[in-house]
C-alpha cells in the first residue's frame, strides 16, 4: 500500500513524470515479483541507460540546460 501511496505523491497530474527507484536489494531478488504486483503497470527496468533514455524522452531539450 506505502508503494502506491509514493507513487502517487509522485505523479499529481497527468503531465507529470516521476521515476522511482527502489534500492533495497530484496526487492529485486525474492521479492520482485511482489513489489511489482503492488505497482500500476508502468515500465520497469534494471538498466540505468533506460532509465535516462525514458527522462530524455519526457522533457523538453531546454530541461538539462545550466541556468547559471
Amino acid at each position: 500500500m506505502k508503494l502506491r501511496q509514493w507513487i502517487g505523491r509522485g505523479i499529481r497530474r497527468e503531465s507529470d513524470t516521476c521515476v522511482f527507484s527502489i534500492l533495497d536489494y530484496r526487492a529485486g531478488g525474492r521479492y520482485r515479483n511482489d513489489v511489482l504486483a503492488a505497482l500500476p503497470d508502468m515500465p520497469v527496468t534494471d538498466r540505468i541507460e533506460d532509465l535516462g533514455r525514458f527522462i530524455r524522452s519526457n522533457k523538453p531539450d531546454g530541461y538539462f540546460e545550466d541556468e547559471g
